[in-house]
């Protein structure tokens, strides 16, 4: 679907769902360094996603651009997180980014239609 297609902002949200579930399961099993080097990676998926969404056309709607600002932040938090070894506010930071790719990959499934 042209949600997973390399260039597209779904492409960077699958990055980012692949990502965080790697986190989860990597903290789950104590791999420390691999949860820091996922972590550092999530702002700047959050930042290619945010200029692939902006460049679609026809636009996609306001609250999802709210969205992506929400998931920069969530990302931002999550690498401090994992930087400074807070596995309880990690794991409920990677609750909020996954609950936030779930809404944006619902305005994109409604941009794309049936």
């Amino acid at each position: 679907t042209a949600t997973r297609r390399a260039g597209s902002p779904g492409f960077s949200l699958l990055l980012l769902e692949t990502t965080s579930n790697a986190m989860e399961r990597a903290l789950h099993e104590g791999r420390r360094d691999e949860v820091r080097e996922r972590a550092e990676k999530l702002p700047r998926t959050v930042k290619e996603l945010d200029r692939r969404a902006r460049s679609m056309e026809p636009a996609l709607p306001d609250p999802a651009h709210a969205v992506v600002l929400d998931l920069s932040n969530c990302a931002t938090r999550v690498y401090a997180h994992a930087r400074d070894d807070d596995d309880p506010a990690l794991r409920a930071e990677l609750d909020e980014l996954r609950q936030l790719i779930a809404s944006m990959q619902g305005y994109l499934r409604e941009r794309e239609g049936p």
